[in-house]
């Protein structure tokens, strides 16, 4: 099948969850400029913050994974000292 191997399904998976994040971004932007002035702005400036924290604590994990997978990669490539 076309869709099965690994790095084709990573890629659409990679797509699929930046154009997730960019449109759950743009749907609280224009949440934002339709509660101006409400006292619901403030609830949604929680949902916000709360939303932000998940999203930068994904990154922030995935970036670790990734900087100890390159240090284990290279550490275990150098060559022995005679």
């Amino acid at each position: 099948m076309l869709h099965s191997p690994s790095p084709i399904r990573h890629a659409f998976y990679e797509t699929f969850l930046h154009f997730h994040i960019a449109i759950a971004a743009g749907a609280f932007a224009l949440l934002w400029i339709h509660l101006d002035g409400l006292v619901a702005q403030a609830y949604l400036l929680v949902a916000i913050i709360f939303w932000a924290l998940e999203v930068s604590s994904g990154l922030i994990s995935t970036w670790k994974k990734e900087l100890t997978k390159d240090i284990a990669h290279h550490t275990s490539c150098r060559d022995p000292v005679p």
